[in-house]
């Protein structure tokens, strides 16, 4: 059976694109209502994360955790720190994905 491919564009938070501008909508009604008004994702399929959550990926250091946090759309609004300590770090990140429903 085929895995169904997840449009991360539809679901909140996420950065929408109208022309020029570039927006982040933190609330799944909003972003609902922006794509309902010409807000789009972005043009390129090549600017959407493909990658396992990062709570499913093996880090060799917590650096690499918040450096892959850091540079995923989908963690938009997930603040982590390197005084936390992995078993927060990990929890944070599964809280995060089901909130956000990643």
């Amino acid at each position: 059976m085929a895995k169904e491919k997840i449009d991360y564009c539809r679901l909140a938070p996420t950065w929408l694109y109208k022309g020029a501008e570039t927006k982040l909508f933190s609330t799944q009604e909003q972003v609902d209502a922006a794509w309902d008004d010409g807000w789009h994702g972005p043009e390129k399929e090549a600017d959407m994360p493909t990658e396992d959550l990062i709570s499913g990926r093996e880090f060799e250091k917590k650096a690499d955790i918040l450096e892959a946090v850091e540079k995923d759309s989908r963690y938009v609004g997930l603040e982590l720190t390197m005084l936390m300590t992995l078993k927060d770090i990990a929890k944070a990140l599964l809280d995060f994905e089901e909130e956000n429903k990643l």
